[in-house]
């Protein structure tokens, strides 16, 4: 597993709100009830924990532009992180209402700013409710698997109001699933460069998670969500009435040679393989 603190990116989840409801959405944003904006005074805390961390602080959501005071999140931000480290992620929702300010606030090259409206036939998301522990039946291949995930190797450690996090998905999922919080944040929380150091995370959100699985990605337009039986069995446990379609399989031979030859890759939400 890749350190935190030699992420190229640490997202700030200012909000969960969103104006979509996408399939295996990375912050399973359609199925969450817990809905949040982070208040100012919190999200300053967060960008004083980062200090000294030297990679993009990223402002995400949900969909951040939803959030109600998301000028004052911009003057904030600005007066912490400066424009080379500032990253934002939207799907547009309101372009036009903030277009000055985002455009004085970040740079407009990929690596700066991921503008994404999601409605592209072509864009693909990797199905995240499809549970590693019920995928996979060998726990050391799961555990392998684990190790080596696409998501948080290549992805980003974050923090909302439940807390820090080692990898932005488990941050989603504990809010989801009503779990008991990140860590503390306080300076320097991301200082942790083994999989040792954020083992309680590892242990208690991957197995429940698809990330590291094998598995055809969907298209975010679909009506429902792919669910494995635990997360069906969670939903039901917290009242969660949402549109999903149970698969109760496990990975094939091919999918696992895939995997562990390299061939399997993460999907970008926009539908090319990397």
């Amino acid at each position: 597993m890749k350190p935190i603190d030699l992420m190229t990116t640490i997202q700030v989840e200012i909000t969960n709100h969103c104006n979509m409801s996408c399939a295996a959405c990375t912050r399973h944003a359609g199925h969450q009830r817990n809905k949040y904006h982070m208040d100012l005074d919190l999200f300053e805390t967060c960008l004083k924990s980062l200090e000294g961390y030297t990679g993009i602080v990223g402002i995400m959501g949900g969909e951040p532009t939803l959030h109600p005071q998301f000028p004052e999140i911009l003057k904030i931000y600005r007066e912490y992180i400066p424009k080379e480290r500032r990253g934002l992620w939207t799907n547009m929702a309101r372009w036009k209402q903030y277009e000055d300010i985002i455009l004085d606030t970040f740079y407009q090259d990929e690596g700066h700013m991921l503008k994404n409206d999601h409605k592209s036939e072509k864009n693909v998301h990797h199905p995240l409710l499809l549970a590693a522990k019920d995928m996979i039946d060998d726990e050391v291949l799961m555990w392998r698997l684990i190790h080596d995930c696409p998501y948080q190797n290549r992805w980003s450690a974050s923090i909302n109001p439940k807390g820090a996090f080692f990898c932005e998905v488990a941050a989603a999922q504990d809010i989801l699933f009503e779990g008991p919080g990140g860590w503390d944040i306080t300076p320097g929380w991301w200082r942790k460069r083994t999989g040792y150091e954020f083992w309680d995370q590892v242990e208690r959100y991957c197995p429940l998670c698809g990330g590291a699985v094998p598995v055809a990605g969907v298209s975010p337009h679909m009506k429902y969500d792919l669910v494995s039986p635990s997360i069906e069995a969670k939903f039901k446990e917290l009242g969660l009435d949402m549109h999903y379609a149970v698969v109760d399989r496990k990975v094939t031979k091919d999918e696992l040679r895939g995997a562990l030859t390299g061939k399997y890759r993460p999907l970008k939400h926009r539908g090319e393989e990397t």
